[in-house]
């Protein structure tokens, strides 16, 4: 968690409008900080720059990227973030079980609860200690 406050920062991934709007408002009301983008180059931009408690994925975004991308950066980059993916129907185990075999990952499958995403998110960061930016 941020060594300033007990809020937890969140990085938000999604490519669906709508869907990253909603999941924003809901993290907010949770009382999360969270700062919500489309992409994953603009999600490696902001783990460049800012420290966060956690990462929360769309686990397919724009149809050819995965997930498994923003694993691989946070793995090469030594930054050490619980990372919840959100997934919809249809998308193969062969996807988790190779997200799994990256780093301990957590998956909810959509649509997600409040309280779904809540319990994971604090069940994730509970056991972390404070994530510091990568230099």
């Amino acid at each position: 968690m941020s060594w300033e406050s007990d809020q937890i920062d969140i990085l938000f991934i999604d490519d669906d409008d709508a869907f990253r709007q909603v999941t924003t408002d809901v993290l907010d009301h949770l009382g999360y900080r969270v700062q919500a983008v489309n992409s994953m180059s603009d999600a490696m931009r902001a783990l460049r720059t800012t420290g966060f408690d956690l990462v929360l994925s769309d686990l397919c975004i724009s149809g050819d990227k995965d997930g498994l991308l923003i694993l691989d950066f946070l793995n090469s980059m030594g930054i050490e973030v619980p990372v919840i993916f959100i997934t919809g129907s249809g998308y193969g185990e062969w996807l988790v079980a190779e997200a799994r075999s990256r780093r301990k990952v957590g998956f909810l499958q959509k649509p997600v609860t409040m309280s779904q995403l809540a319990g994971s998110i604090e069940s994730l960061c509970s056991r972390q200690a404070p994530v510091q930016q990568a230099v």
